[in-house]
């Protein structure tokens, strides 16, 4: 196993959270906003995959490799990925499998082309 290689991390993508704001009645989602810049490793998930999943709608999915770190770890299913102009809702946030402990992280993460 080896450490994710810096070559290999050619999409910049910005991190974005939704934070919880007093709206005077009530604490409610506000309009998210960036929390940090990573590169990445973009890879899109096949239709067979999509497939066997049992995903409906017209997702693309895509998996960034991402160096592991504070804010990779942090990254929730209410957290925002922008890449190359679109906007992806994170779906899940794991350990990549391939390299080595505390070196890279898989997150998965839809965009909806057909919205």
């Amino acid at each position: 196993m080896a450490g994710l290689a810096a070559g290999d991390l050619d999409r910049l993508v910005i991190i974005k959270r939704a934070p919880i704001v007093d709206d005077g009645f009530s604490r409610v989602q506000g309009a998210p906003v960036e929390i940090g810049r990573r590169w990445a490793k973009k890879v899109d998930v096949s239709d067979g995959e999509q497939v066997r999943a049992g995903q409906q709608a017209q997702d693309l999915a895509s998996r960034f490799l991402m160096r592991w770190d504070a804010l990779t770890l942090s990254i929730t299913g209410k957290d925002f990925l922008e890449c190359e102009g679109e906007t992806f809702e994170v779906t899940g946030n794991k350990e990549a499998r391939g390299y080595d402990r505390r070196s890279a992280r898989e997150i998965t993460a839809a965009s909806r082309p057909d919205l």
